[in-house]
């Protein structure tokens, strides 16, 4: 994972960071039974202030970070913590709205989320059965991370509406 940071960090070219985004992505997917909930909580962490400090990156490689993010959102929203993983998420997403330069990103998460937990055909492709999708699907459902995003939304579009 030090590499992969190490190359995010070094300012290299647009098709090396979009490699390494998705060298990462795959690596602690991959390995995600054995990484502790802190390193976890870490990398996730580390590619959100990645993002939202580096704002000249091309899109694409915005977009598959956002993916990351939301993937190890999924990915441990059924852990034994999975409540917790997805309160910290969506706290760290309303920060975010909260600074009118980054809404965009605050957004795009939001929307990245839901298209990733709406359904088995909006799901990226991460090596897990239906039955896993399905869970987690049914897990966003029934600890109310469906509402306290609703709320975020309606809360966004009525700043919006009273802007001048």
């Amino acid at each position: 994972y030090q590499l992969c940071r190490n190359i995010l960090e070094s300012h290299c070219s647009d098709y090396v960071y979009f490699q390494a985004v998705c060298t990462l992505k795959e690596s602690v997917l991959r390995e995600w039974p054995i990484l502790s909930s802190e390193e976890k909580t870490d990398l996730r962490q580390y590619i959100l202030q990645y993002l939202i400090q580096n704002t000249s990156i091309p899109q694409y490689v915005r977009e598959h970070l956002m993916v990351f993010i939301v993937l190890t959102v999924k990915r441990g929203i059924l852990d034994s913590n999975g409540q917790q993983v997805l309160d910290v998420f969506i706290e760290e997403v309303s920060h975010i709205l909260m600074d009118q330069s980054h809404k965009d990103i605050g957004c795009t998460l939001l929307k990245t989320l839901l298209t990733e937990f709406s359904n088995s055909t909006g799901s990226s492709a991460i090596g897990m059965s239906l039955e896993f999708h399905l869970r987690c699907k049914k897990a966003i459902e029934q600890n109310g991370g469906l509402l306290k995003i609703f709320t975020i939304t309606i809360q966004i579009l009525q700043h919006c509406t009273q802007e001048p």
